[in-house]
């Protein structure tokens, strides 16, 4: 491994890891790893620990970490935000974490996803259609940043980057302040909702150690995940507690056709019924959909006239129809990805995208920066440099992120107010120059009763 550098800068002294000139000033140390730099080295309440991949004398590169005590991240981003404003956005260059929070995060290693890859990316899908009401065919052309703005994408990047992490509640609160902040558009589905799926998924696949977001009233959930993923091919047992389960599940075999009409009835029979279990109704009808073209995202417009009702139901589709690479998995080459929208491999391949803490941050701002701008008042992506004209990738943890579009439609809607009122009030002076120029002339060619009377004065029309 390569000799990591480090220094523990005081906060009066933290100009000098800007310049050249500083670096040189600085006290450095060379050991083996990260891990041998935290065993040897405590930040403190006015001190920063900077720590580089390679030596900053040589290179002149700004550190790639810096790590404070905890606490006080807060007030170590508006602080660096502040004083280091030439090189804003600083998280663009490096990241800062508390010291107690490198525990959770994985230091080296690839992400990893245990082989459920497609069923997860089949979920954001599914989310990306839930969330914007669009219909499956506008996932073959939907842009990569599309699906890594979903939370289902930071949720599992999280789980696949980090097995050990435990941020899980400041991930899914961060991604929420984050569209907050930043003024994005309406979603048609509920954060909440969306996070509940997901930890329904993470527990009963065993992605990460210590998950506790679940809760008793999940177990349903769980055992019937469970049951799809140990057995892909056939159904689970745990979904015959819903109503006409197993004699619609019987009808899944037959032509397509029959598939769309056995569904319908379905639907139909729900809309006079109310399951006591709505979100296994949910789970019910989205693995039910996906029976129709198995391993194929083409039929999310079955599920449209259910989705007030029971709005997961598309989360699960997609996730169910990623379940027969399973099935390939266990020696049935009937599936590939090819039968997915090609958005899903763009998916796959960010979820498992190695990065490491000492890695250069790939991300546009990080979120503990955004946050200190935004108490500025004002747009905090205002003047941002970003990767990707019209989008900002926002770092919400260590190599976990989400993206946001930098002009909303809110702002797009208030400046195109603005200027329709600055027309109208031209229009309006331009008029009232008129009348009151016509009005003088009235005025001024007005006849005085002082004048001589006309002679012949004009007769009065009879009625």
């Amino acid at each position: 491994m390569n000799t990591v550098f480090s220094c523990l800068v005081e906060r009066r002294d933290f100009g000098d890891l800007l310049s050249p000139e500083g670096v040189r000033r600085l006290e450095l140390d060379a050991e083996r790893d990260l891990r041998s730099v935290l065993s040897k080295r405590l930040p403190r309440e006015l001190s920063i620990l900077a720590v580089w991949a390679q030596n900053p004398r040589e290179n002149d590169v700004l550190p790639a970490l810096l790590v404070c005590d905890d606490g006080n991240e807060t007030d170590w981003a508006a602080w660096i935000t502040t004083f280091g404003a030439k090189i804003r956005p600083f998280s663009a260059f490096m990241r800062l974490v508390a010291r107690s929070k490198l525990e959770t995060l994985t230091l080296d290693g690839k992400p990893s996803l245990k082989g459920f890859t497609w069923p997860v990316a089949g979920l954001i899908l599914g989310e990306v259609l839930a969330a914007s009401g669009l219909p499956d065919k506008s996932l073959e052309t939907m842009p990569a940043n599309a699906c890594e703005s979903t939370l289902s994408f930071s949720i599992f990047r999280a789980a696949a980057a980090h097995p050990r992490f435990a941020l899980w509640s400041q991930v899914i609160e961060s991604w929420e302040a984050v569209r907050q902040l930043t003024r994005q558009h309406t979603r048609l589905i509920d954060s909440a909702l969306v996070a509940r799926v997901c930890s329904v998924i993470i527990t009963s696949i065993g992605l990460a150690e210590g998950y506790n977001l679940v809760s008793p009233k999940d177990l349903n959930l769980i055992t019937a995940c469970r049951e799809l993923l140990r057995t892909p091919a056939r159904s689970p047992l745990t979904l015959k507690m819903i109503p006409q389960f197993s004699s619609i599940e019987e009808r899944m075999h037959g032509s397509r056709e029959d598939r769309v009409i056995a569904f319908s009835e379905l639907l139909h029979d729900l809309e006079r019924s109310s399951p006591a279990d709505s979100d296994l109704t949910s789970f019910a009808l989205g693995y039910l959909a996906s029976r129709i073209a198995p391993g194929t995202i083409q039929h999310s417009s079955v599920l449209r006239p259910a989705i007030q009702k029971y709005p997961t139901a598309l989360l699960w589709y997609g996730f169910c129809a990623g379940v027969p690479s399973l099935e390939g998995r266990l020696q049935n080459p009937g599936w590939t990805p090819m039968e997915f929208p090609a958005s899903a491999r763009r998916i796959a391949r960010d979820l498992l995208r190695s990065e490491s803490l000492l890695d250069a941050p790939s991300s546009d701002i990080a979120f503990l920066e955004l946050l200190a701008l935004a108490r500025t008042g004002g747009d905090p992506l205002k003047g941002l440099i970003t990767s990707t004209q019209g989008t900002a990738t926002i770092e919400l943890a260590p190599a976990i992120s989400t993206v946001v579009n930098v002009g909303s439609k809110v702002e797009s809607e208030d400046a195109a107010r603005s200027a329709k009122g600055r027309n109208l009030l031209i229009a309006m002076g331009e008029s009232l120059e008129q009348i009151t120029a016509a009005y003088n002339d009235l005025v001024r060619t007005e006849i005085p009763e002082s004048r001589q009377r006309v002679l012949f004065p004009p007769k009065k029309r009879k009625l």
